[in-house]
């Protein structure tokens, strides 16, 4: 097992790549690194399966980038899934 975690640091789920008055949303660079960073310093081309997993806004980025990070790794062969963790968050009054 090889671990590696990605703290939450963005505060959009690792969205964006812009500046907005002065604000900067850098989520889609800070997930193209982490993946550009795994294939040139592990073997994680030859891993039989990841997991991508996040709990609560981290779990709504699972729901957003699963896909996209697994074209981006890669794998020789093997499978990427996803567990989001109570990241499904609905628009509705209480």
């Amino acid at each position: 097992w090889t671990l590696v975690y990605v703290p939450y640091c963005d505060g959009a789920s690792f969205t964006g790549s812009r500046v907005i008055d002065g604000l900067h949303f850098r989520g889609t660079d800070i997930l193209n690194g982490v993946n550009s960073d795994l294939k040139a310093k592990t073997r994680i081309r030859d891993a039989k399966q990841v997991v991508l997993s996040g709990g609560s806004a981290g779990a709504s980025a699972v729901y957003y980038h699963v896909d996209a990070f697994a074209e981006g790794l890669s794998l020789s062969r093997g499978e990427v899934v996803g567990i989001p963790d109570a990241g499904f968050f609905l628009d509705l009054r209480d």
